[in-house]
């Protein structure tokens, strides 16, 4: 039986995941609060329409502020947190591949004014790597390193890689980026013709 993590722990692996974004969360929040505690003010002490409208800006600025702090930072540091669990209290697994899909993120120039306008300036790709592990069909992430997305054509169903979750918590499934990277080199170094 796997022991049980406490509250304790994860607890301070929260505390560590939340450090990461402690520069962003303060900035933030000390932005969020002068311009919701002086649009206030001003909508408290206003004497005419203009300072109404002034305090009513400054007061949906503010909590403009608060609400991007928390959307923004609440899955990020969950990500974060899942992450370190995983690390920290994750069992390794050698699995087979039952389905991969590729996902392709374009960037392109958005400054009507540069030369290159609407050209592409970089590719992503990200790979969902669906794994049979316990009698389930789970996904996890894989982002292949800038310029070698040509490895992910020896990337397919039942490939046996290494996973890493924390026993009976499924959402903390991880591929490891650096193994399952040099797993693939060194297929594609024992198969150096295959298309």
């Amino acid at each position: 039986m796997q022991p049980t993590i406490s509250f304790k722990q994860k607890f301070w692996l929260f505390i560590q995941a939340l450090k990461k974004h402690g520069g962003i969360i303060a900035l933030l929040s000390v932005m969020g609060s002068v311009f919701l505690g002086s649009g206030l003010a001003t909508l408290f002490y206003a004497q005419d329409v203009g300072l109404y409208f002034l305090g009513g800006f400054f007061t949906l600025i503010g909590a403009g502020l608060w609400i991007a702090n928390v959307v923004m930072n609440t899955s990020s540091v969950g990500y974060y947190y899942q992450g370190k669990l995983s690390q920290t209290y994750g069992k390794n697994h050698m699995v087979k591949v039952t389905r991969v899909e590729m996902h392709t993120h374009v960037e392109r120039e958005t400054n009507k004014q540069a030369v290159n306008y609407a050209q592409v300036i970089d590719t992503q790709y990200y790979y969902d790597v669906s794994v049979l592990l316990n009698g389930q069909e789970l996904t996890a992430l894989y982002e292949p390193p800038k310029g070698q997305q040509h490895l992910t054509k020896f990337l397919v169903k039942g490939l046996v890689i290494s996973v890493r979750m924390v026993p009976n918590m499924t959402h903390t499934l991880r591929v490891s980026p650096r193994k399952l990277t040099k797993q693939l080199r060194i297929l594609a170094d024992q198969h150096p013709l295959r298309d």
